[in-house]
């Protein structure tokens, strides 16, 4: 299986209120191949579990952006699929949107902190293609 053409790190930290405010954590990824567009990838979003966080929306919402210029832009991917549980967030057909060896995307996530979350900090679990599961942004969940 070749070696994927990218790199993931921890998005920036991410403070969340118990209070059900929409807030995006997540990863950085950087392109390190020479040549070529990296294909779309399928890219899947773990929960803790017992922390008390969710995805919105029915099918969650997965946003990919960069920086073109001196513009952000986003481009969202609402077709995703959640477990049965809404523990995991699987989404299909994701372009990474990278330019490039050293351009970089993010890979964000729509989330809420229920009334019940528990206080602390945490992370999601993120699979990016044949990548191994990387960590997210820090969560710090706070009353």
């Amino acid at each position: 299986m070749p070696q994927e053409q990218f790199l993931i790190s921890p998005g920036g930290p991410v403070t969340m209120d118990r209070n059900g405010e929409v807030k995006y954590p997540g990863i950085e990824v950087e392109a390190t191949g020479e040549g070529g567009r990296i294909p779309p990838q399928t890219i899947s979003v773990t929960l803790p579990s017992g922390k008390g966080l969710r995805f919105t929306g029915f099918t969650g919402r997965l946003v990919v952006g960069n920086m073109q210029g001196a513009q952000w832009v986003e481009r969202e991917h609402p077709d995703g699929v959640l477990s049965h549980d809404g523990r995991v967030l699987t989404v299909q057909g994701v372009d990474l949107a990278l330019a490039g060896k050293g351009s970089k995307s993010a890979v964000l996530v729509e989330l809420q902190a229920l009334a019940n979350a528990v206080l602390g900090d945490t992370s999601l679990s993120f699979l990016v293609g044949t990548q191994p599961a990387s960590s997210s942004s820090l969560i710090r969940i706070q009353q």
